[in-house]
């Protein structure tokens, strides 16, 4: 028996063997509990099948609150089964007798039961304290005959008497047929051994198990299905074993090898067997010589069988081999791997996902679909928690619907994942719990069938219809009528949108009998407790309109030819739905068709949403075609997505910055005349964030060879979180309008500048007027005063330098500006011959950058030059003295004029802002000290000093080593 020292649990017993029956003498309930509840507790926790009688002494119900109250686990115990507490009739009486041999029987049946269920042995408690007199003849003979059963098997056995029910002569006998006696002795509890009982119960258990032993022995060797032998070691010369000798062998190792006893007893093994495997031989070798045992599986061809094989030495240069034929196992093996493999490549290749989670939603499989869903590899999401896959705002809503599955709520749904790269995934979700045998939640599976193109689609056309909904409030408010109805049309949509469901039948042609799944009954609102329609009430819910379509194709299908059509009909509600129905046929081994099978789908909503799309896109392409501008939706790739007739005439199917082929036929310029590059495009520009709405001119060059003026404007398409999906182009022919422009802008031109030459031909008339004065009054004898003369000269020079001015503007290509670096070069020129009167030894020293200028400066600021060079030329250089006269002219961010200003210079810089500086000096004897600049009497002085103010600007003399006028000034113009 294993381990047949057992723990009674009871201190003053201590350990005692299977097959102990003793018993308890008790005054009162406490008494009774003192014993048993530490008896019980230790045999549940060896591992032993409990049985508790109980009595009125202490009932069913109160008996299991007293186990709960002292025993740690007791529900557990109480669960697995591993204890039960019995009423006293319930195990005794039966038809109101009590019939001891039933009794026993019942406790031989109970003990078998014990050791099939994998407990050690069995502990048992009994009660007789509600037995009638009557009875307690039987139960006497009842005691002896357990007391012989409880010998020969792993039981321990407690039997409790109330000293109250109790004779004198009633506790001797029960005494005499117990081994213990448990009494309580001045309130300890002490233990009377029947030593009588005890040395014969020993002797006559020793004999009993010897013979039964041998009985055993010889049974389980005969009769056992796995095979045994036992053989001798034959050595070689150097001790090591090389064969071995049959001596012993059981039936089942005959059959298992296909032997005969006689044939192999005493003979060795490489005698009967010369092919035997060498790995065997090996295992046996290893097994003699080191006397530990060993364990293998292996093919063998002797057999032809796979045999598991146990090898031990059951003493020196012996070993004893069990075999057991694993043939059929091996065979279910691979049949179970090749079954599991076919059904894991349906999985694998299933077109939904697959899912399948543990009680805490953690994945423990995935198929290949679903991986590629939400892009992860399947070891990546083995092990990950099913929110793992979702936004933080969306996991209460996971957690909930498995929560909801646990509890046995199982449905179908549309939710959102999110994919490893981030990108969204839609599906429908069809989920379901998974409970063990015993009904215990084991875990979650789900499909999931991807909707995530349906989806962009719905994204797709809301966007669409947003666009328009802009493109109406922009363009004209006379379409609001059909914009409001557009917006009724896209929330009817919305509203008619519902999922998709799939069910699958099969129809047994001979018995003309049908298997709907679920979800067909719910498609055709078809009550539940019905079974499915043969074949005629089916045809009933199919449409007058397509009922002998079905039935051809059925004709078809029952002669082999499998069909897919969509079809409508009519649901017991009434309703009238669309769907698509396609089937396969299943043939006997004849090749007579005796079923057909396939799956059908409610269609209706994509059918509603495909209308409701076209729909919306035929209004959005009629509103477009109606607009007097071209207008273009393209992608980010510049692809165009919706456009009207207007818009093709000069774009093809993309934008013109996205076109390499055609985009020299646009050139667009910059307000610095420069050509704009394609980043600059309006399409481009938007594509970055920015609302392109004034527009750009570009001159486009058409397959004839034409220039068309267009404008271009361009905004962000966005969607609801504000990215950027694309880019709206707005495209107007301007071509008229440019045109008329350019020759208006020609006209005004040529009349700007015939303007110009007239002032400059009437200035020299002047000029020639005082030229024809001065000399005259050079000839008259009371008037030869030089100083008329040289007044003059003086106003002949100033009305000189403005023409020179508005003979620039007539030659030059601007009509408001003047290259003034050009027209100082002449001015330097026409006051050089002005002034010569001999000396040839003034220069003239030109520094100058080119200047553009209007004519509100230009004028002032050549009267000023035209003045400081001649006050150079009149008083700077004594008769006959040599010198030069220096211009220069610059930006005040040139470098050279930073480095070179003074102090004062750059106060005055600071303080305006000027843009140009411009200096004029001499290396003469210079300006007196005793002219005050800027309030001179002189008129030059003075005119200079007025045109400064004049034109804003600030002007510094310095008398150092000469004159040196500096200027600064900006274009009043700009």
């Amino acid at each position: 028996m294993k381990n047949s020292i057992r723990n009674s649990g009871i201190d003053s017993i201590g350990s005692v063997p299977w097959g102990t029956h003793f018993c308890q003498f008790y005054q009162n309930k406490e008494e009774l509990k003192d014993i048993i509840i530490p008896y019980l507790k230790a045999g549940l926790e060896s591992n032993e099948f409990c049985i508790w009688i109980a009595s009125n002494h202490l009932e069913v119900k109160e008996a299991e609150e007293v186990l709960k109250t002292a025993v740690t686990n007791a529900d557990t115990y109480l669960e697995k089964k591993q204890i039960e507490i019995i009423s006293l009739n319930h195990w005794y009486i039966e038809n109101e007798t009590f019939d001891f041999q039933e009794v026993l029987n019942d406790l031989i049946d109970k003990i078998n039961k014990s050791l099939a269920g994998g407990y050690d042995g069995l502990r048992l408690i009994k009660n007789t304290s509600s037995l009638e007199n009557e009875s307690w003849n039987n139960f006497v003979n009842y005691e002896r005959g357990m007391d012989s059963i409880i010998n020969k098997c792993p039981v321990i056995a407690l039997c409790t008497y109330s000293l109250d029910t109790c004779s004198a002569v009633d506790v001797i006998e029960i005494a005499a047929n117990h081994q213990l006696v448990l009494a309580k002795k001045e309130g300890k509890w002490e233990k009377i051994e029947n030593s009588e009982r005890e040395s014969h119960a020993e002797c006559r258990q020793t004999e009993e198990a010897l013979r039964k032993s041998e009985e055993r022995y010889r049974m389980l060797f005969t009769n056992m299905t796995d095979g045994f032998g036992l053989l001798e070691v034959i050595y070689d010369k150097k001790g090591k074993p090389h064969d071995y000798r049959y001596l012993e062998l059981n039936p089942a190792f005959e059959l298992i090898l296909g032997v005969k006893r006689e044939q192999i007893l005493g003979k060795t093994m490489l005698e009967v067997f010369p092919n035997v495997s060498p790995i065997a031989i090996e295992k046996y070798n290893e097994v003699a010589l080191s006397g530990k045992p060993t364990h293998f599986e292996i093919g063998s061809e002797i057999a032809h069988k796979h045999l598991d094989i146990y090898v031990f030495s059951p003493e020196k240069g012996k070993v004893a081999l069990i075999l057991r034929d694993i043939t059929k196992r091996k065979q279910m093996e691979r049949e179970l791997q090749e079954s599991e493999e076919k059904y894991r490549n349906i999985i694998e290749t299933a077109s939904e996902g697959i899912w399948i989670g543990d009680p805490e939603a953690r994945t423990i499989y995935v198929n290949k679909r679903l991986a590629e869903m939400l892009r992860y590899t399947q070891d990546e999401m083995i092990g990950r928690l099913a929110w793992d896959f979702v936004i933080e705002e969306n996991k209460l809503t996971v957690k909930k619907n498995l929560e909801d599955r646990r509890r046995g709520i199982d449905r179908s749904y549309e939710f959102k994942f999110i994919r490893k790269d981030g990108s969204p995934l839609w599906t429908i979700v069809s989920g379901k719990a998974l409970f063990d045998n015993n009904g215990k939640f084991i875990g979650n599976m789900a499909m999931f069938t991807d909707i995530t193109q349906r989806k962009e689609t719905e994204e797709k056309l809301k966007s669409t219809l947003d666009n328009l909904e802009k493109l109406v409030k922009e363009r004209t408010a006379e379409l609001e009528n059909a914009y409001n109805s557009l917006k009724k049309s896209e929330k009817g949509l919305a509203e008619a949108q519902k999922m998709a469901h799939v069910g699958n039948w099969e129809w047994d042609i001979t018995a003309d009998k049908a298997y709907w799944s679920d979800e067909l009954y719910r498609i055709f609102k078809r009550n539940p407790q019905k079974s499915g329609p043969p074949y005629n009430e089916f045809l009933n819910y199919i449409h007058p309109d397509n009922r002998d379509l079905v039935k051809n194709v059925t004709k078809e299908a029952i002669n082999g030819k499998p069909y897919s059509i969509e079809c409508k009909i009519v649901r017991d509600d009434g309703e009238e739905r669309i769907i698509h129905m396609q089937s396969e046929v299943i043939f006997d081994e004849k090749n007579n068709p005796v079923q057909i099978r396939g799956i059908l789908q409610d269609i209706t909503e994509y059918q509603r949403m495909e209308d409701a799309l076209r729909q919306n896109e035929e209004l959005l392409s009629a509103f477009l075609e109606q607009l007097p501008v071209g207008t273009g939706l393209v992608d980010p790739q510049g692809r165009l997505m919706v456009n009207n007739s207007i818009f093709r005439r000069f774009i093809g199917s993309v934008i013109p910055s996205h076109d390499s082929e055609n985009s020299w036929r646009w050139r667009a310029w910059g307000t610095n005349g420069r050509l704009l590059n394609e980043s600059q495009w309006p399409g481009e520009r938007a594509l970055q964030g920015e609302n392109v709405t004034c527009g750009t001119d570009f001159l486009y060059t058409s397959s004839d060879g034409r220039e068309i003026w267009v404008r271009i404007s361009a905004v962000p398409f966005r969607d609801r979180e504000g990215k950027i999906k694309g880019v709206i182009v707005v495209l107007q022919d301007i071509d008229e309008q440019k045109r008329s422009q350019e020759a208006l802008q020609k006209i005004e031109k040529i009349r700007i500048k015939e303007i110009h030459h007239r002032i400059k031909n009437n200035l020299q008339v002047v000029s020639s007027l005082l030229d024809l004065q001065a000399e005259t009054f050079s000839h008259l004898e009371v008037c030869k005063t030089l100083e008329v003369i040289e007044a003059f000269m003086e106003s002949r020079s100033r009305v000189i330098s403005m023409a020179l001015i508005h003979e620039e503007l007539y030659k030059g290509d601007k009509i408001d500006t003047l290259d003034f670096a050009a027209y100082l070069k002449k001015l330097t020129v026409d006051l050089l011959d002005s002034y010569n009167l001999g000396n040839k030894d003034i220069s003239f020293k030109l520094n100058l950058e080119q200047v553009y200028l209007g004519m509100d400066t230009a004028i002032p600021l050549g009267i000023i030059v035209n003045e400081l060079v001649s006050n150079s030329f009149k008083h700077a250089f004594p008769a006959g003295g040599k010198g030069e006269i220096r211009i220069n002219l610059c930006r005040t961010e040139t470098s050279a004029v930073k480095n070179n200003v003074s102090v004062l210079d750059e106060e005055c810089i600071e303080k305006n802002g000027f843009d140009y500086v411009l200096e004029v000096s001499d290396n003469g004897k210079g300006i007196s000290q005793e002219i005050n600049f800027p309030s001179a009497d002189s008129l030059g002085l003075q005119l200079v000093t007025i045109l400064v103010e004049q034109i804003d600007s600030c002007v510094k003399l310095k008398r150092d080593h000469g004159t040196k006028f500096t200027i600064w000034f900006s274009d009043v113009e700009k």
